[in-house]
């Protein structure tokens, strides 16, 4: 069985003998009509349905047949008839090289009938004088947007070196109102200082006079115990004078009264006597 043989039988369960579609294996679509006069075309829009391509899609479609019967095995038992067999197949693949070569010359042809068709050829060039022109006035626009954004730049420069000459005053202004306000800050600075300085001092100063004034208040406070220290123990030794003095001046009024009543005792005795 052939390429052809393949496709035309595919063709037959497909479409009837009055319907021309498009040579390539299973298309049904019908193929691009012929125009200018030249070689009837044989298949559809599809670009990569080609007489070359048809030819591959035919011959991979033949190759699976083979494979599927190669898979059955036969055993050789008639050698001549083998032999025989074999040369048929290479018969067939001499077949299917001259089949593979007129679908390449089909395409050949079909690309040089594309080439030398007047009508063709007069719709390119206007397609490319058209192209040109379209594409030399999108230069003129790009050129002419080129100066427009040119000077667009120009501008904002101009713009832009207004603003740093302004900027770059007001920065000079601004260093030199920094080093004012450095200036009055290393003034203030010092003053600080100073004040620190005399604050501390004068601190110093006051704790000194301050420790002088507590230890003297100290001392006096130490004088004024011991000076009470000494007033108490004047007072209780007073007070001891005072309760010997009044045992002493008890003791003799107790003496006293015990003599008398002896001698008041002594008088009856001698009255009796």
């Amino acid at each position: 069985m052939t390429l052809r043989s393949v496709d035309a039988m595919h063709r037959t369960e497909m479409h009837s003998a009055e319907t021309r579609i498009c040579h390539f294996p299973g298309c049904d679509r019908p193929p691009v009509p012929t125009t200018g006069g030249g070689q009837r075309n044989e298949y559809c829009e599809d670009p990569q349905h080609t007489p070359l391509k048809a030819y591959r899609a035919r011959k991979k479609l033949q190759d699976k047949a083979a494979r599927q019967a190669a898979k059955q095995p036969q055993p050789v038992t008639r050698p001549v008839t083998q032999a025989a067999g074999d040369m048929a197949s290479l018969f067939h693949r001499v077949a299917e090289m001259r089949d593979e070569l007129l679908a390449t010359f089909e395409e050949i042809g079909t690309r040089a009938a594309v080439v030398t068709d007047p009508a063709m050829i007069t719709a390119e060039i206007e397609a490319i004088k058209r192209d040109a022109e379209i594409q030399i006035a999108e230069a003129e626009a790009a050129r002419l947007a080129a100066e427009r954004r040119a000077l667009a730049a120009e501008q904002t420069r101009d713009e832009a070196l207004a603003e740093r000459d302004e900027a770059t005053a007001a920065a000079e202004e601004a260093i030199a109102e920094l080093d004012a306000r450095e200036q009055q800050l290393t003034e203030m600075t010092a003053d600080r200082d100073r004040i620190v300085h005399e604050s501390r001092n004068a601190l110093h100063q006051l704790r000194e006079e301050t420790g002088a004034e507590i230890q003297a208040r100290e001392h006096a406070e130490a004088e004024r115990d011991k000076a009470r220290l000494g007033e108490t123990a004047a007072l209780q030794k007073l007070d001891d004078l005072h309760v010997q003095h009044e045992a002493k001046l008890h003791a003799l009024l107790s003496g006293q009264q015990i003599t008398g009543e002896a001698l008041n005792g002594d008088s009856p005795k001698d009255d009796g006597r």
